[in-house]
C-alpha cells in the first residue's frame, strides 16, 4: 500500500502545479487583455494631468499614507478583474473595461495617489482583499487641499504599472519570494501535515503502540479535526490578517481529505475492518464531502474530491467483473463533476473529469468483452452527452460560436473543448463496436451516434469537424471487416451499414442544397461514405452469398446512386463549379466500378465505350456545362484498355450470327472508334477549347491501332503482340505500328490543352523506335542476303511493309511535323532516311517480280539487270520533274545524281556483255534519252535562271538610272 500512497502524493502535488501554471496564464492572459482595451478606449477617458513623483509626495510622512491608499486602489480594481474567470473576458470585456475605469477614476477623484516603483503583495494577489478598516482610515486622512484640485492620473498607465511592473528582473524574484513565502509554504504545510497522519498509521502499525481500532480511530479524528479547521478558518478569512488567507483553509482541509482516504484504505487493507462495499461506500462518500467544500473552498478540493471518486474502483475490486455496477458508480461521479463544475469551473478540471470518465470505459472493454454491452453502450452515450452540454454548448447542444478559423490554434476553449470530446468518444466508439464482435448494440450505438454528430454539425457550424469524424466512424466497421459478415449477424451488419450510406448519402446532399457553411465536406459526406461502403460490402459479401445475386444487387444499387448523383450535378451547374465535379466525378466512378465488376472482355469494353456517348448526350441534353478532363479521363481509360487488352488477355470467341462468324475485333476497335468519333461531333464546347479535336484525335489513334491488330493477325496470325523479332514480318509490323502511334500521338499534342509534353514525348519514342525497327529491317533481316519469306503477291507483300510504309511515314513526318519536334540539323539525315528507303523498297520490288517470294538466292537475270536501270531512270525523271514543278534544288541534285548512277551501271554492268545489233540499239537508245533529258534540264532550269538574272540585272539598271 505504500505505492499507492505515494501515487496519490505525487498526483497530489501535480495538482498544485497544474493550478499554479492556471494562475499563471490568467495573469498573463488579463495583461494582453487590458493592454488591448487600453487603446480602444483612451479616446473616451478625459483627459489627465501628469503630476511627477516629487510633486506628490513632499516629504516621506505625506507618503507613506497616500502610498497605503494607493495600494487600497489598485486592490479594488484588481479584483474586479480577477472576480470573473479568464474564460468570460472575452464575452464581458466592454463592460469589465467600464467598471475598472469607472472605479479607478472615482478613487483618484478622492486623493492623490503616489505611483509605486513595483507591484504591491496585495496588487499581485487575485483573491485576497485589503482590510477595509484601515483603507478607509487612510482615504478619509486625505487632506481636503487635495479634494478641491484632484489629478487625475492615466487610468491604464496607472494600472498597467500596478498590475505588471513585476516584468523586470528583479520584480520577478520577489514576486517568486513572495509567493513562496505566502502561498507554497501553505499547501506545502497540508501536505506535511497529511503526511503525518499516513505516517501515524505507518508507526503505529510498525511498533505496536496501539491496537488497529484506536490507530484508525485516532487517524479518523485528526483529518476530521484538520477538515473541520479549514472549514472554520474560510468562515473566519475575514478576521485574519494574513495574505492568501483563502488557501490556508483548503490547504487544511485538503489534508484531512487526504487522511480520511488513508484512513479507510489502511482499514480495509491493513486491518480488513468491513467488507469491500462498505469501503466504496465510505470512499465516495469523501469524495462528495470534498466536492461539497469545494464550492466554499477553491477549485483545489475539487480536483482532490474528483481524483478520489475516479480512483475509488482501484482500491475497491470484487473480482466479480461487474461492468455495469462498475459504470453506473461512474457514471454518478461524472454526473456530480458535470455538477460542480456548474460552480466551481476550471479547464483543467473539466479536462481531468473527461479522462478519468473515459478512461475507464476504455478499461471495461477488458473486463466481460461478451457481456454489460447495454451499460457501455449507455455510459458512452449519456456522458459523452454530458460533456458535450457542459459547459460550452448547453442541453441543446447548440454552440454559441458561429464560425471558427483555419487556425486551430486560436480556437477558443468553447470551440475546441467540444471537438475534443467528439474525438475522444469516437475513439471509445470505434473501440467499443470492435470489442464487441459488431453485435446488435454496437451497431445500434454506432448508427445513432453517427447521426448524432451529423445533427450537431448541422446546427453549431463551428462544430463541422464532426462530419468528417461521422464519415470515419461510418466506414470504420471494415477495420475487422472479417467480423462483421459472419452467418449469425450478416444481416444486422447489412441492415447498418445499409442506414449509414442512406443517411450520409440523402442526409449529406440534402445539406448540400441548403445554404450550410462548408458544403464541400458535406458534399463529400454524401458520395465518398456511400461508395466506400457499397464497394467494400460487395467484396466481403460475395463469399457469403450466391456472386450472381451480389452482381445484381450490386448493378441495382450503383445505378440508383449513378442517377441520383448525375441529377445532383445537374442541380449545381449554375452555384458551385467544385460541387458539380465532385457529383460528376462520382457518378462516373460508380458505373465504371459496376461496369467492371458485373462486366468482362468485350463486353466490359463497349460498354466504357457507350457510356462515354452516354455521358456527352446528357450533357447535350440537359444543357450542362460538363468538366471535360471527365471526359478526357475516360477516354484514356478506354484507350489503355484497347492498346493493351490485345497483348495481355485472348479473345478468342467470335460472335456468331447464324453461318456468318464476325471476329471480335471488327466489333471491339470497331464500335470504340464510332463512339469517340460521334463524343467528338455531338459533344458541346465552347470557344478555345480543343476537347473535341482531342476526342477525334483518339479516334484516329484507335484506328490506327485497330489496323495494326488486322495487319498482324492477317500476316502473322495471331492478334498477340510478338516480342522475339526473328523474323521480317515481325520487326516490320512493329516498325509501322510504332509510326502509326508516333503520328497518331503528334495530331494528340496538337490538339491537347494540357499533357502535350507528355504526348511530344511518346511521338518521338514511337518515332525512333520506328527507325529501330526499320534499320533491323534493312540490315538484320533484308530478305536479299536472309531466308526471309516476303510473299508472292505483287506489292501487297511484306518489301512494301517494311520499306515503303515507313518511307510515307517519314513524308508525312516531314510535311507536317513542326520545327520544335524535330531539330533542324537532323532534318536532312531524316531526308536522305527517305531516299534510301525510296531506293531500297524500288530494288527490292524488282527483284520480288523476278524470283518470287524467297530473294536470298544469287542469280541475277540479264532482263532483271535492265528492270533495275529502266525503273531507276524512270525514278530519277519523275524527281527531276517533281523538282522543277515545285522549286527543290535538293531534290533535283539526287535527281541527277540517280541519273549518273544509272548511266554508270549501264555502261559498265547491262551493255558490257551485248554485242552486234543489240549493243548498236542499246546505245543510241541511251544516248537519245540522255540528250532529251539534257534539252528538257537546259528548257526548264538553266533558261529559267538565266531569264531570272536577265530580270534581276534590269531592275538593278532601272534603279539606278532612277
Amino acid at each position: 500500500m505504500e505505492y499507492w500512497f505515494w501515487m496519490f502524493l505525487f498526483i497530489f502535488l501535480f495538482v498544485i502545479y497544474l493550478k499554479i501554471s492556471s494562475l499563471s496564464d490568467s495573469v498573463k492572459h488579463i495583461h494582453e487583455e487590458i493592454s488591448r482595451l487600453r487603446n480602444e478606449f483612451a479616446q473616451q477617458l478625459p483627459e489627465h494631468v501628469s503630476v511627477s513623483h516629487q510633486e506628490k509626495a513632499e516629504s516621506p510622512e505625506e507618503a507613506e499614507p497616500l502610498s497605503q491608499a494607493t495600494e487600497f486602489d489598485v486592490e479594488a480594481i484588481w479584483a474586479l478583474v480577477r472576480s470573473s474567470s479568464r474564460d468570460d473576458i472575452p464575452i464581458e470585456k466592454p463592460n469589465r473595461v467600464e467598471e475598472i475605469a469607472t472605479a479607478y477614476a472615482e478613487k483618484a477623484q478622492q486623493a492623490t495617489l503616489v505611483e509605486p516603483d513595483t507591484a504591491s503583495r496585495e496588487a499581485l494577489e487575485a483573491w485576497d482583499e485589503a482590510p477595509q478598516t484601515s483603507q478607509e482610515a487612510e482615504i478619509n486622512s486625505v487632506p481636503a487641499e487635495a479634494e478641491s484640485h484632484p489629478p487625475v492620473s492615466d487610468v491604464w498607465s496607472k494600472l498597467d504599472k500596478a498590475l505588471f511592473s513585476f516584468r523586470s528582473p528583479e520584480s520577478f524574484w520577489k514576486r517568486i519570494e513572495q509567493e513562496f513565502a505566502a502561498r507554497w509554504m501553505v499547501w506545502i504545510g497540508g501536505v506535511i501535515m497529511a503526511l503525518g497522519v499516513i505516517f501515524l498509521l505507518k508507526a503505529g502499525s510498525e511498533r505496536g503502540l496501539f491496537g488497529p481500532t484506536l490507530r484508525i480511530g485516532a487517524a479518523i479524528v485528526l483529518s476530521v479535526l484538520m477538515v473541520t479547521g479549514g472549514e472554520l478558518l474560510r468562515r473566519s478569512r475575514f478576521q485574519l490578517p494574513l495574505a492568501n488567507a483563502r488557501y490556508i483553509p483548503a490547504a487544511l482541509s485538503g489534508a484531512g481529505i487526504i487522511g480520511l482516504f488513508a484512513s479507510m484504505l489502511a482499514a480495509k487493507y491493513l486491518y480488513d475492518m468491513f467488507p469491500m462495499p462498505i469501503l466504496m461506500l465510505l470512499l465516495s462518500l469523501i469524495s462528495l464531502l470534498a466536492m461539497v467544500l469545494s464550492l466554499w473552498q477553491g477549485p483545489f478540493m475539487a480536483a482532490l474530491g474528483l481524483l478520489g471518486a475516479y480512483t475509488v474502483p482501484l482500491f475497491v475490486s470484487t473480482g466479480s467483473g461487474n461492468v455495469t455496477g462498475l459504470l453506473a458508480y461512474l457514471f454518478l461521479v461524472s454526473v456530480a463533476s458535470i455538477g460542480l463544475m456548474s460552480r466551481v469551473y476550471r479547464h483543467w478540471l473539466w479536462l481531468g473529469a473527461m479522462a478519468g470518465n473515459y478512461l475507464w470505459l476504455f478499461a471495461s472493454l477488458f473486463i466481460a468483452t461478451d457481456e454489460h454491452q447495454l451499460a457501455r453502450s449507455l455510459f458512452l452515450l449519456s456522458t459523452t452527452y454530458g460533456f458535450l452540454a457542459w459547459p460550452h454548448l448547453g442541453w441543446a447542444l447548440k454552440s454559441k460560436i458561429r464560425f471558427r478559423n483555419n487556425d486551430w490554434t486560436s480556437w477558443p476553449s468553447a470551440l475546441q473543448d467540444p471537438l475534443l470530446t467528439g474525438l475522444v468518444a469516437g475513439g471509445s466508439l470505434l473501440a467499443l463496436t470492435l470489442s464487441e464482435n459488431h453485435s446488435m448494440l454496437a451497431w445500434v450505438t454506432l448508427v445513432f451516434s453517427c447521426i448524432s454528430l451529423l445533427l450537431i454539425a448541422k446546427r453549431s457550424p463551428s462544430l463541422d469537424l464532426f462530419v468528417p469524424l461521422a464519415a470515419i466512424l461510418a466506414i470504420s466497421p471494415f477495420i475487422n471487416a472479417g467480423s462483421i459478415f459472419e452467418s449469425d449477424i450478416v444481416w444486422v451488419s447489412l441492415s447498418s451499414l445499409g442506414v449509414l450510406a442512406l443517411f450520409c448519402g440523402i442526409y449529406g446532399s440534402y445539406q448540400v442544397i441548403r445554404p450550410v457553411y462548408r458544403k464541400l465536406w458535406w458534399a463529400l459526406l454524401s458520395v465518398l461514405v456511400p461508395m466506400y461502403i457499397v464497394a467494400n460490402t460487395y467484396y466481403f459479401c460475395r463469399e457469403s452469398f450466391d456472386l450472381a445475386k451480389v452482381e445484381y444487387t450490386l448493378l441495382t444499387v450503383c445505378l440508383a446512386m449513378y442517377l441520383a448523383w448525375n441529377s445532383f450535378s445537374d442541380l449545381h451547374r449554375r452555384s458551385s463549379e467544385l460541387l458539380r465535379t465532385i457529383y460528376q466525378i462520382a457518378a462516373q466512378l460508380t458505373l465504371t466500378f459496376v461496369l467492371f465488376i458485373c462486366f468482362s472482355e468485350v463486353t466490359l469494353t463497349l460498354l466504357l465505350a457507350g457510356q462515354l456517348v452516354l455521358l456527352v448526350l446528357w450533357q447535350r441534353w440537359r444543357n450542362v456545362p460538363l468538366l471535360h478532363w471527365i471526359l478526357k479521363l475516360h477516354a484514356m481509360l478506354l484507350l489503355v484498355r484497347l492498346s493493351l487488352n490485345p497483348y495481355i488477355l485472348e479473345y478468342s470467341s467470335p460472335l456468331s450470327m447464324g453461318s456468318v462468324v464476325i471476329p471480335w475485333t471488327l466489333y471491339g476497335f470497331g464500335i470504340p472508334v464510332l463512339c469517340l468519333w460521334l463524343s467528338s461531333r455531338w459533344l458541346v464546347v465552347q470557344r478555345g477549347e480543343h476537347t473535341a479535336n482531342w476526342l477525334a484525335a483518339n479516334a484516329v489513334y484507335l484506328l490506327a491501332l485497330w489496323i495494326n491488330v488486322e495487319l498482324r493477325h492477317l500476316l502473322h496470325g495471331s492478334y498477340h503482340l510478338s516480342l522475339d523479332f526473328a523474323s521480317l514480318t515481325d520487326c516490320a509490323l512493329h516498325g509501322v505500328t510504332f509510326g502509326v502511334m508516333a503520328l497518331a500521338y503528334g495530331y494528340r499534342e496538337r490538339l491537347a490543352d494540357s499533357l502535350q509534353r507528355i504526348y511530344r514525348i511518346a511521338a518521338q519514342a514511337s518515332a525512333v523506335l520506328m527507325l529501330l525497327m526499320t534499320l533491323a529491317c534493312l540490315v538484320v533481316f533484308n530478305p536479299i542476303w536472309s531466308a526471309q519469306s516476303v510473299g508472292s503477291l505483287p506489292l501487297l507483300n511484306m518489301v512494301t511493309v517494311a520499306y515503303a510504309i515507313p518511307m510515307l511515314l517519314l513524308v508525312v513526318a516531314l510535311r507536317f511535323w513542326p520545327a520544335h519536334w524535330l531539330d533542324v540539323r537532323l532534318k536532312p539525315y531524316v531526308i536522305g532516311a527517305v531516299a534510301l528507303l525510296g531506293m531500297v523498297f524500288i530494288t527490292v520490288t524488282v527483284r520480288q517480280l523476278w524470283h518470287g517470294d524467297r530473294l536470298d538466292n544469287m542469280v541475277v537475270f540479264s532482263g532483271e539487270q535492265y528492270s533495275y536501270s529502266l525503273v531507276w531512270m524512270l525514278t530519277a525523271i519523275g524527281m527531276m520533274y517533281s523538282a522543277i514543278h515545285w522549286p527543290n534544288y535538293k531534290v533535283r541534285r539526287a535527281s541527277l545524281g540517280l541519273l549518273a548512277l544509272t548511266i554508270v551501271k549501264l555502261f559498265l554492268w547491262d551493255m558490257s556483255g551485248l554485242e552486234g545489233l543489240y549493243r548498236s540499239v542499246s546505245f543510241l537508245g541511251l544516248g537519245l534519252c540522255l540528250v532529251a533529258i539534257g534539252w528538257f534540264y537546259q528548257k526548264f532550269v538553266v533558261m529559267k535562271e538565266v531569264s531570272e538574272q536577265s530580270q534581276e540585272e534590269s531592275a538593278a539598271d532601272s534603279t539606278r538610272s532612277v
